[in-house]
């Protein structure tokens, strides 16, 4: 089953990423993020990751100090924005939380990085069939798409432009709440 859009997105010169979880898969930063809403985005993602550890749900002060440090992130220079140098200002559960996606552990490849790989184009395919039982990392992998959808979806320089925004296994994205949040915004 999995593959089945490759040809559609080589046929309108699209690129195809099969979302991996093996250490050879693109490098991602979560403050990469380049538009408008950043931080937001950000806080998203980065809790994703906190509440897929199992711990605990973020409370609202929890949520804030979150927000804030990643706004202190943004800050410094881009070489040091990574999910290392976030976790070193957090406290408690928020810092426990994020040890696993941090460099030396299981996910660290894959978010704990100074550079993002990652790239999107016109016409952009995100496989995630084929990947068996879904980890978190695939859970937070998900997350990826609706962030540029909407930039691109709401950018006024694009008016006029056929966009279709199309997620396959949507499922594995709407499980979680706050993913149901994000693809809403514009």
């Amino acid at each position: 089953m999995g593959g089945s859009y490759r040809s559609l997105t080589e046929l309108f010169g699209g690129s195809y990423l099969q979302v991996d979880c093996s250490p050879k898969a693109s490098a991602l930063t979560p403050s990469a993020c380049p538009i408008a809403g950043r931080t937001s985005i950000s806080v998203t993602f980065i809790s994703v990751l906190i509440q897929d550890s199992g711990k605990h749900s973020l409370s609202h002060p929890e949520e804030r100090d979150l927000y804030e440090q990643i706004e202190m992130l943004y800050s410094i220079d881009p070489s040091l924005r990574t999910l290392s140098t976030l976790r070193n200002t957090l406290n408690g559960n928020l810092k426990d939380g994020l040890h696993k996606w941090t460099q030396e552990r299981p996910f660290g490849f894959l978010f704990d990085n100074s550079e993002d790989t990652l790239s999107f184009s016109r016409f952009q395919c995100i496989e995630f069939e084929g990947n068996g039982k879904l980890s978190p990392a695939h859970r937070a992998l998900a997350l990826l798409p609706a962030p540029s959808g909407n930039a691109i979806l709401h950018d006024p320089e694009l008016t006029g432009v056929f966009k279709p925004f199309v997620i396959d296994e949507a499922w594995i994205f709407f499980r979680n709440p706050r993913s149901r949040t994000t693809s809403s915004r514009p």
